[in-house]
């Protein structure tokens, strides 16, 4: 349970949520105590590396922008 604390802080959301993003009733989601299930950890993966993605990417967008802007001073 402690990667799905660390993936919510993360996304700035809540297990709910996170439950929700899964496709899952957040009762089913809560009694992983000690073991996720493999299917389900491999969710968490893509969903933390595709949030991971999208913050790169809003990186390298407002770079080309700023050069962009330097490029018509």
């Amino acid at each position: 349970m402690d990667k799905v604390k660390m993936i919510c802080a993360e996304l700035g959301i809540t297990q709910n949520q996170l439950a929700e993003m899964m496709g899952m009733h957040f009762t089913a989601f809560s009694k992983w105590k000690e073991k996720i299930p493999k299917n389900a950890d491999f969710c968490l993966d893509l969903i933390l590396e595709n949030h991971r993605l999208k913050r790169k990417m809003d990186l390298v967008q407002n770079a080309i922008k700023t050069l962009s802007n330097l490029e018509n001073i």
